[in-house]
């Protein structure tokens, strides 16, 4: 009876180390086949594999027929932090028709309310853990903004904090020249 046992033990574990080894091998190659878009200006934007604080995932085709403005940043970035307010400013002012999606890949979904709360952002943050996001639009720095009309064609890259002072005005004007 004995040796029964050990041997189902030893083929249970030989199963259970075959299902590890198939569901990595599963996720390695799934992980890898979502990175494979792209970004490139005045060609459709790659899809983003976001989640919000609530763990939902996010995508693109829930802003169809908006304005995007997605900022990417990172919770240690100076730069990007400082950006806040006339990202807030940009919001508000456009509310009906842009979105701002701002993109962490250094939060988690938990941490992204509390982040939000303590830096006052008032437009939605949202987790990039895995680093697609950030892959498919070739982030290299902090911050980033990627402008999107509103079929979600790229329209322009701005890497670093802007110095302009008219930035808030000429963000306002160009979503507007999107709805005429």
């Amino acid at each position: 009876m004995k040796n029964l046992f050990k041997s189902l033990s030893a083929a249970a574990l030989a199963i259970a180390i075959n299902l590890v080894i198939n569901l990595v091998i599963t996720s390695v190659i799934l992980i890898a086949g979502c990175k494979e878009q792209k970004m490139e200006v005045g060609k459709p934007a790659p899809d983003i594999a976001v989640k919000n604080a609530r763990g939902e995932l996010v995508d693109l085709q829930d802003y169809q027929g908006k304005v995007v403005l997605l900022d990417f940043l990172s919770k240690t970035c100076g730069a990007c932090l400082a950006s806040i307010p006339e990202l807030n400013k940009i919001q508000a002012q456009n509310s009906e028709r842009l979105v701002v999606l701002s993109v962490a890949t250094d939060l988690s979904e938990s941490e992204l309310e509390d982040f939000s709360k303590s830096n006052k952002i008032r437009y939605t943050l949202l987790a990039d853990q895995l680093g697609i996001t950030q892959e498919r639009y070739q982030i290299i720095g902090y911050p980033t903004l990627v402008y999107l009309n509103r079929q979600h064609i790229l329209e322009k890259i701005e890497q670093g904090l802007t110095t302009n002072p008219n930035w808030v005005a000429e963000v306002n004007r160009w979503v507007e020249k999107q709805y005429q």
